[in-house]
């Protein structure tokens, strides 16, 4: 994964962005799928539209345009007494 964050000078903000590989992905989602039953993509656009994911590949297919650029990852994970969420 590749990081780059920027310090806006005259706001003080910190901006960030996350570029995630496939491989790093596909290998971080074998992990969850032996430890969860239900995994599930949720991302967030650029226009704020919430698009749902049921596995890697639909997700791995999805045209990653200006208009419609994914700016929030959601990777939730349950299981019959435990939960995780991990977000970008």
């Amino acid at each position: 994964m590749l990081n780059y964050f920027k310090k806006h000078s005259k706001r003080e903000r910190l901006k960030g962005a996350a570029l995630i590989k496939e491989r790093e992905l596909k290998v971080f989602l074998k992990f969850l799928q032996k430890n969860f039953k239900d995994i599930k993509i949720n991302v967030k656009t650029i226009d704020q539209t919430s698009i749902s994911f049921y596995d890697l590949d639909e997700f791995l297919q999805y045209p990653n345009f200006t208009k419609r650029k994914i700016m929030e990852l959601e990777i939730s994970c349950e299981d019959d007494n435990r939960s995780l969420d991990v977000n970008y």
